[in-house]
């Protein structure tokens, strides 16, 4: 695929970031993700990310999605425990909103193959995501950053951007470093 760019940088390491820094690595020769957390090396809870506790789906055409940026990702979530719902059977779902408990018989018409819903929870999503993503070449993470920078005006970013390029900060030795 035809490079566009030398360098992009995504800002944060969320599902949202690091499907995005996958589907920049097609266009730039360098891709880097700059997080504020301590990214975990397993399925770990972030602080950054407090809705990781809650019930997390993977909907059809986001399994499409996630298989086609990382082939074989699905059959790896599910060998490594994750619950599929892959018949269409009612009887398998306690769903309750409200205190209204859904109909637990029937099941889904003409259900097919691909209406499979995966449900993992949002630290083991994000941490196969990113062992995807890190294992794609010449991809720095940078741990405990901050893209640094305030500006008033979208000009006034192109114009410090131009000239100085994006910096992170460190928390640890409070160094600045260009990405």
């Amino acid at each position: 695929m035809v490079k566009i760019g030398e360098h992009a940088v995504v800002l944060g390491a969320s599902v949202s970031g690091l499907l995005a820094a996958r589907v920049l690595s097609d266009f730039y020769r360098t891709v880097t993700v700059v997080e504020r957390d301590v990214l975990p090396t397993d399925n770990a809870q972030r602080r950054g990310v407090p809705q990781g506790q809650h019930v997390h789906a993977i909907w059809p055409r986001g399994s499409q999605i996630l298989e086609m940026f990382f082939p074989g990702f699905l059959a790896e979530l599910i060998a490594d425990g994750c619950t599929a719902w892959d018949d269409g059977d009612f009887s398998r779902f306690c769903v309750c909103f409200g205190g209204h408990q859904f109909v637990r018989s029937g099941s889904f018409p003409d259900f097919q193959a691909s209406d499979t819903v995966y449900c993992p929870s949002r630290p083991f999503l994000e941490g196969h995501c990113r062992r995807r993503v890190c294992a794609i070449p010449k991809r720095p993470n940078q741990e405990r950053s901050n893209l640094r920078g305030s500006v008033a005006t979208l000009q006034e970013c192109f114009d410090k951007l131009g000239r100085y390029g994006p910096r992170t900060l460190s928390r640890r030795s409070l160094q600045m470093a260009p990405i």
